[in-house]
């Protein structure tokens, strides 16, 4: 077996549930421990690239500007704590010490599996504002407050009848609500902005006030138009659940109270948020798309995933060390430690003599040696998993085992 070869290890994104079993060698061998990280270098080459055929191979120049566009926030993806969890107690369980790019890999590849946090760059912007009702996070209290707005709702806010007047005017149109069918006054109406945004707010439309207002229908039916007529024009007082003291004449007030007060039972804010990958859409579009942009270049973050998977193996006691010609980075949940003095049974005397001080062998020819040839092979892998626990063979993800 080649140098090359020995060093291949799993995909473990490619499994489910991150279920860490022996057999993950079985099921993939062409991940490259190393690949994309800068301490563990960037693979090989093969043959040289020229002409047209070598360039055609480069990342198009619109890809290589994607993220520099001036972004106005910092990102870091940390490894989901529970996620992390597991892969630590499959390792312990199974013996078997993985490549630090390949946990990082894993991890990356699945946006429940990791954890976003965002700060401004400007240190002295105004912090974030989340939403305590949904749980959405906003650049700005503007956006925060435009998004409670947004959506009339009566847990949220409270509406009560103001004044109820009838036109008292012979008016020759009216307007329809294309969403509601409801019909509404003509724009010469004395309180015709405040009628339309109650309306627009009341009912949850989308559109923009402008927008909204050409698309209304104009009636002019007689029979329309004296139906409006007949019906008094009522306008509301607004105010939020808890606050009715203060309750306001007009959507514009209540808004201004908002965003100067930006009330606590509705908002928080901080000058740092960290949300689940999975929630991406919890973010504010301007958030969301400068990480996505982030998140197009890995050089943006796999050093600091690395070093957050790095610190939180260390801290769990894990034995960190760097393996191959490469000088890979790997973990183990055992010390690694050489069979000076220790007491071995016969079984794993025989096993640690076929092996060989410091050299690479296949699990599976090891199993199918001569010189264990007088003992049945759960037997091999009982003393094998006890060796590896002990921390006196390591065994890598591949089927790769080496005696320490």
């Amino acid at each position: 077996m080649t140098a090359e070869k020995e060093e291949e290890l799993v995909d473990l994104s490619s499994l489910e549930g991150l279920s860490l079993e022996p057999d993950w060698a079985k099921k993939s061998k062409t991940a490259n421990p190393g690949r994309n990280f800068g301490e563990q270098g960037k693979g090989k080459r093969v043959g040289k690239r020229s002409g047209r055929e070598g360039r055609s191979n480069r990342r198009p120049p619109s890809q290589k500007r994607f993220f520099n566009e001036n972004p106005t926030f910092d990102f870091a993806i940390h490894p989901n704590l529970e996620v992390m969890q597991k892969i630590k107690s499959e390792m312990r369980k199974t013996g078997i010490s993985y490549g630090l790019a390949e946990i990082c890999d894993t991890i990356s590849s699945d946006p429940s599996r990791y954890n976003l946090v965002v700060n401004h760059k400007d240190k002295d912007k105004h912090p974030f504002v989340a939403t305590k009702f949904d749980k959405r996070v906003f650049e700005t209290k503007e956006r925060a407050v435009e998004h409670l707005f947004a959506y009339y709702s009566e847990e949220r806010f409270t509406s009560k009848i103001e004044r109820e007047e009838k036109p008292g005017k012979n008016f020759s149109y009216v307007f329809e609500c294309p969403l509601t069918k409801s019909l509404l006054p003509p724009n010469n109406y004395h309180d015709f902005d405040e009628i339309i945004i109650q309306h627009i707010f009341l009912n949850s439309i989308t559109k923009p006030y402008d927008a909204y207002v050409a698309s209304l229908a104009r009636v002019d039916e007689a029979e329309k138009i004296h139906e409006w007529n007949d019906k008094p024009v009522v306008l509301y007082k607004f105010g939020l659940h808890g606050q009715e003291a203060d309750e306001m004449m007009s959507l514009a007030q209540l808004r201004k109270k908002c965003l100067d007060e930006l009330p606590a039972k509705l908002f928080s804010t901080s000058t740092s948020i960290k949300v689940s990958g999975s929630d991406l859409a919890l973010l504010d579009e301007n958030i969301g798309n400068q990480f996505n942009a982030f998140f197009k270049s890995k050089g943006n973050w796999i050093k600091g995933l690395f070093a957050s998977c790095l610190v939180n193996l260390k801290k769990s006691n894990f034995t960190v060390f760097r393996y191959s010609e490469k000088k890979f980075t790997f973990a183990s949940a055992y010390q690694r430690k050489e069979l000076k003095g220790a007491t071995l049974n016969e079984t794993s005397e025989k096993i640690t003599s076929a092996m060989g001080k410091g050299q690479k062998v296949n699990k599976a020819t090891l199993l199918n040696d001569e010189a264990l040839g007088g003992i049945d092979r759960k037997s091999i892998l009982i003393e094998l998993k006890w060796l590896v626990k002990e921390g006196y063979v390591t065994e890598f993800g591949n089927g790769i085992l080496v005696l320490n």
